[in-house]
């Protein structure tokens, strides 16, 4: 009996000192600190778009550690605790505003854009923002809506302010924490002295972008979501190819281009020639003697159509399939033609290209201010049609892409 009291009293003793080490050890407390910051935050929710908003993904994580964080904070295995806790502040930290990767520009209260110069200053104006240097990012960091400014265009980041105050971008990187206000403007604040007493971006009179305070009407910017599309305009050793861009873009010297209007009596394409400048959302056929690869990119507002149409052409911004009857352009002996897409085998046009449309019954192809068929010359001097077989030898009226036998030369079809 002495016995198995001394071991229950031991035993009493024993919990009692667990449960006090565990109410005062250093676990324990650090994780009811993680959960109280997190409990402070309220209902946490995602939603994708820009603002102020949590990412779906982020909100998810969050949630999840803070419900693991409080399933585990009654245990007596601190190593437990300790996973939970930096678990939970992790994703605490990851707990961003939605406005990371993501390109914008940002306008002063009286509409003007900040913009980068080659120089590495923070410069506003009035101008349209189509230029990327009016384009900027915000990179994640380890701190919650803390992020790295970046300019798009000159790839420097806002870091510094110089000896009269103008904010000034390096290839270094200084924290600036995102606020967005009720009115759902922005500030951009920097602290660790980045800007002296810890004020936020702002728009100067004479152009300049300053280190303002957070509560002047110069410091809270409007943030428009943007996107910056690419378009390669080239011109292969065929002397042709297809281009349209959602912007105007301006012809490389040496290049014309034009658009195909229609088909006369005769079945040949009609071409309008284009002036200088090839306008937004006009698919054309492009000519060089030599061969051209250009790129072109300028800031758009975020969305817009996918496809553009004008007479017969048909522009596409994305790697998309050719509706099969339509005609895509073709390397044919080292001519370019357009060639005829049968269903079953059509072929990717690629961003920034045309395929053609004509109505009425098909043909096998149309050579670019030429005829309908293939020709080669008799002996007689008469035309006649070309005779195309696949490589198996037999005869194909419509040829899909591939290698096959025209007049006996070998073609290969796009």
């Amino acid at each position: 009996m002495f016995r198995w009291g001394a071991y229950v009293l031991l035993m009493g003793l024993s919990v009692e000192a667990w449960a006090s080490g565990v109410a005062s050890g250093t676990s324990w407390s650090d994780l009811q600190d993680a959960i109280s910051s997190a409990e402070a935050l309220g209902t946490v929710s995602g939603n994708d778009a820009f603002g102020k908003y949590y990412r779906v993904a982020d909100a998810n994580a969050f949630n999840e550690a803070l419900a693991a964080a409080k399933a585990v904070k009654s245990t007596d295995d601190e190593a437990d605790m300790d996973d939970a806790r930096v678990a939970l502040e992790t994703a605490y930290n990851n707990l961003s505003w939605n406005v990371a990767d993501v390109l914008f520009t940002m306008a002063t209260a009286d509409g003007g854009y900040a913009y980068a110069t080659d120089a590495d200053e923070l410069l506003w104006d009035s101008s349209t923002p189509t230029d990327l240097k009016y384009a900027w990012t915000l990179e994640r960091t380890d701190e919650r809506n803390k992020f790295y400014m970046k300019n798009y265009k000159t790839g420097s980041y806002v870091y510094e302010v110089n000896y009269g105050n103008h904010v000034l971008l390096d290839y270094e990187k200084a924290k600036v924490a995102v606020v967005i206000l009720e009115s759902g403007k922005f500030t951009f604040t920097s602290e660790n002295g980045v800007f002296p007493g810890y004020t936020s971006l702002s728009a100067d009179a004479s152009g300049y972008v300053m280190a303002g305070q957070d509560s002047d009407s110069e410091s809270q910017w409007t943030v428009s979501v943007v996107e910056a599309p690419t378009a390669v305009l080239s011109v292969t050793a065929v002397k042709y190819g297809t281009f349209v861009a959602p912007f105007d873009v301006t012809l490389p010297s040496g290049v014309t281009a034009s658009r195909i209007t229609g088909v006369n009596g005769e079945n040949v394409l009609t071409e309008v020639a284009v002036a200088s400048v090839i306008p937004a959302g006009t698919p054309v056929v492009v000519k060089s003697e030599t061969p051209v690869s250009r790129t072109f990119s300028q800031l758009m507002p975020l969305g817009g159509a996918s496809t553009a149409t004008s007479g017969l052409l048909t522009g596409v911004y994305a790697n998309t399939k050719a509706p099969a009857g339509s005609y895509v352009l073709m390397n044919h002996d080292d001519e370019a033609i357009f060639g005829h897409v049968v269903a079953d085998a059509e072929p990717t046009v690629g961003a920034n290209r045309c395929y053609l449309t004509v109505g009425g019954s098909p043909a096998p192809l149309f050579r670019l201010g030429g005829t309908t068929n293939i020709r080669q010359a008799a002996d007689d001097g008469e035309a006649t049609p070309a005779v195309i077989y696949d490589l198996l030898g037999r005869r194909v009226e419509v040829p899909a892409r591939g290698i096959y036998i025209v007049n006996g030369k070998k073609v290969v079809f796009e």
